[in-house]
Order: structure tokens, then C-alpha cells, then sequence
């Protein structure tokens, strides 16, 4: 009975570690689905397909919207981190038509 006890203590204190790691990794697979579709979106309109970037961009605000509901405040994080990379890939271009004296 004491075995039962305890076994039952801990299923009910473990459970909501398990489902906060869980709901941690969900939060990440959705920013990183979000900004997989953003970059095929930018690669649309570069290449000219509107529809292709509709549909993107669609997915983009479900997968926002997902994100909203199952995981409040993650999303200020990404979004900084992404301007971050965002800039850190401009000064990157920047370099590379510096130093290649604009051959690429």
C-alpha cells in the first residue's frame, strides 16, 4: 500500500515537469517551423510567386497563431533574436561584396 502511495505521489508532482519540458520543445519546433516558411516566403516573392507566398505567409500567421495560444511570451524572444539575425546577415552581405570588391 505504501508503495502505491508513493508511486502515485510522484506521478502526480512529475506530471507537470514533463508537461512544461514538453510544451519548452513544442515552443521551439513552431518558432523554427515559423521561421523555415518566412524564409520560403521571402524566396517566393523573390521569385516571383505570388501564390507560393500567400500560402506561406498563411501558414506563417497559423503557426503564429498556435504558438500564441500554447506558449504566451515566447514569441518577444524569437522576434528579437530574429531582427538580431537579421542584421548579422545584412553586415555579413556587406562584407562579402566589400571584400570580393562587388564580384558577388
Amino acid at each position: 500500500m505504501r508503495q502505491v502511495f508513493v508511486l502515485i505521489c510522484a506521478l502526480v508532482l512529475f506530471s507537470p515537469v514533463a508537461a512544461t519540458a514538453n510544451n519548452v520543445s513544442e515552443c521551439r519546433y513552431l518558432s523554427q517551423q515559423i521561421a523555415f516558411f518566412e524564409m520560403r516566403a521571402e524566396r517566393a516573392d523573390e521569385l516571383g510567386q505570388d501564390s507560393w507566398e500567400e500560402r506561406f505567409e498563411a501558414h506563417v500567421e497559423g503557426l503564429s497563431e498556435r504558438r500564441s495560444q500554447k506558449c504566451p511570451g515566447f514569441g518577444a524572444d524569437e522576434q528579437a533574436q530574429q531582427a538580431f539575425m537579421s542584421l548579422i546577415k545584412l553586415g555579413a552581405q556587406a562584407a562579402l561584396t566589400y571584400f570580393t570588391m562587388g564580384a558577388m
